[in-house]
């Protein structure tokens, strides 16, 4: 005898499948949502942490060394020569005027009537965001502010460019000043600080000539290599309209520039009172411009990286710890404090 048993077996309905698995992929998307915010929130915490750690490390290496010099103290802010402090600070309009002139030059090439007046505001409202970032990142939406909507991610590589050639200048001329200082015996840091510098930045500016010289035609074929990532594709063609005349330019610019902030800084270190020969006293701009481009640390405002490779610098070269951070803090008031005030009016008026 057979026995048949039936079973019922119930099916849901292809539309509750169909809710069931849309609410599952919403709780998947807010799930998703929630961890990509915690992410950011930590790596923005340990952002602001590491800062703020960098920050406090170099102001107490800075009042360290000045302690250990509090015997020798002598106040002279201009006092030693108010004129020098006064020529300083008119030079001000030039290092302003040049950066300007570098980046009328390099936007001219994607909008033909953008102006020096224009390019004065760019440069002066990037400083005002850029003043309160780490490598003054903020820089690159300070100068995008009053640039069109169609060449902004273009106008955001100009800007990359712009700083790499800069930091051209530097390199050279810091590094062949580290090897003169080196073989005079000018200076005797110690060892791991002679080959790593020495290395880093030879390394560093051959590198970064290379790939500034790539010429138009390979940019143009990376561009054409990359249509399908339009934000990507962009930031070629930015880096093809680049030909080698105009980078010529902008680093000849570059060089003036860095003559007029390193003069700058070489007639504050004489009206904080010291004492020394023209070359000497160019030496160590020259010397705190290039450790300070090679310092991987990011602090806020570079509040204490500035001072303290100034007082490192110096005290090779013999100079008193208080005077070479007074003249460095002096030189961030004039060349950064004053553009960004200027550049905050700017930001208002466009709004």
């Amino acid at each position: 005898m057979k026995v048949t048993i039936f079973s019922l077996v119930v099916r849901p309905h292809p539309s509750e499948v169909f809710f069931h698995h849309q609410k599952a992929l919403d709780y998947a998307r807010m799930l998703n949502i929630l961890s990509n915010r915690t992410s950011q929130t930590w790596t923005s915490t340990f952002s602001l942490i590491f800062k703020l750690g960098v920050t406090i490390l170099a102001l107490v290496y800075v009042v360290w060394k000045l302690w250990e010099e509090r015997t020798h103290w002598q106040w002279n802010l201009v006092g030693q020569n108010g004129l020098a402090f006064a020529f300083a600070v008119s030079l001000l309009p030039f290092n302003l005027g040049l950066e300007a002139a570098k980046w009328q030059c390099l936007v001219k090439r994607l909008n033909s009537s953008f102006s020096f007046g224009h390019a004065l505001k760019g440069v002066l409202m990037g400083i005002s965001l850029g003043i309160l970032t780490p490598n003054r990142v903020g820089e690159y939406a300070g100068r995008l502010i009053n640039i069109s909507g169609e060449i902004r991610w273009e106008a955001g590589t100009f800007v990359w460019v712009n700083r790499l050639a800069q930091m051209v200048i530097t390199l050279l001329l810091g590094s062949i000043c580290w090897e003169l200082a080196i073989v005079g015996e000018v200076i005797q840091p110690p060892l791991i600080w002679e080959n790593g510098i020495r290395w880093i930045s030879w390394g560093l500016l051959i590198g970064l000539v290379l790939f500034l010289h790539l010429h138009p035609f390979l940019w143009r074929k990376i561009h054409s290599s990359f249509q399908k990532f339009p934000s990507l594709g962009k930031i070629f063609h930015a880096m093809s309209v680049i030909d080698l005349g105009l980078m010529w330019r902008v680093i000849a610019l570059s060089f003036l520039r860095y003559s007029v902030f390193s003069a700058q800084y070489v007639l504050l270190l004489y009206a904080c009172g010291i004492e020394s020969h023209w070359e000497i006293m160019t030496l160590l701009v020259f010397l705190v411009f290039l450790i300070k481009s090679l310092a991987p640390f990011a602090s806020i405002a570079e509040l204490g990286i500035r001072e303290a490779v100034a007082i490192t610098v110096g005290g090779w070269l013999g100079f008193a710890g208080l005077l070479v951070t007074t003249s460095a803090f002096c030189l961030y008031l004039i060349n950064l404090v004053i553009p960004a005030l200027i550049g905050l009016w700017f930001m208002y008026k466009e709004k």
